[in-house]
């Protein structure tokens, strides 16, 4: 689906958000991930989805969200004409749209060839509960360097949090990637709410999906030095 496009790929925006979960609408699923699902959300004129109020287990996975007038995702946490960034609090002890879901901090982002190399921490309410971390590059001069949109799905890892509701990930590596050094890769994540459903049905198996993490820009990956023999 497009949407705020034309059929062409040309800016049709929407004069308000692209996609709004609002006033208590719940569990519901935009994008997937299967080919095919995810969604185009792109040149509305506020946010790409925005989600409200008791509106709560909202799955936004596997969407391509870019050149929207605020963020690719809004979790409000206030004012709906806000429109900023819902920061992250320890132990996400916060409560609202989405239950404010935490966004994931990458820690460290390089490339070699097509190969992205990632790592990064989430700090959650959830105990000893998995989630689905998804990974979004965005190229150089088309986004801002904070908060803000997810132009490429690049893949995704899960991670289990402990009892503390913290987990990592390190040296997850994405293959394929058509991004280079000086580009930004940012994530989300997403509450697996059934993991038996994982992989067969994602309206029953993810629930609240994050805003958009902080963009890092991509790094050149920090190569051994190469020793030649000494010719005598």
């Amino acid at each position: 689906n497009w949407i705020g496009l034309d059929s062409a790929g040309g800016a049709l925006g929407n004069s308000y958000h692209g996609i709004g979960v609002q006033n208590g609408a719940s569990d519901n699923l935009i994008g997937g991930t299967s080919a095919g699902d995810g969604n185009t959300i792109a040149n509305n004129a506020w946010d790409g989805i925005s989600t409200n109020n008791t509106s709560t287990g909202n799955t936004f996975i596997g969407n391509s969200i870019y050149d929207n007038g605020n963020l690719g995702i809004y979790i409000e946490a206030g004012s709906e004409d806000a429109n900023g960034v819902t920061a992250n609090d320890a132990d996400d002890a916060d409560t609202g749209a989405n239950d404010l879901q935490n966004y994931p901090d990458i820690t460290h982002a390089e490339i070699i060839g097509p190969d992205l190399t990632l790592s990064g921490t989430l700090d959650t309410d959830g105990l000893s509960t998995q989630y689905r971390i998804e990974f979004y590059g965005n190229a150089a001069g088309t986004t801002d360097a904070t908060n803000g949109e997810g132009r490429v799905y690049l893949g995704s890892t899960t991670v289990t949090t402990d009892g503390s509701g913290d987990a990592s990930f390190s040296n997850v590596t994405l293959s394929g990637v058509s991004l280079i050094v000086g580009d930004y890769v940012t994530a989300t994540v997403t509450r697996i709410t059934d993991p038996a459903q994982v992989g067969v049905n994602d309206q029953l198996a993810y629930g609240s999906t994050s805003e958009f993490a902080v963009n890092v820009a991509i790094t050149p990956a920090n190569l051994a030095p190469v020793f030649s023999p000494t010719v005598r």
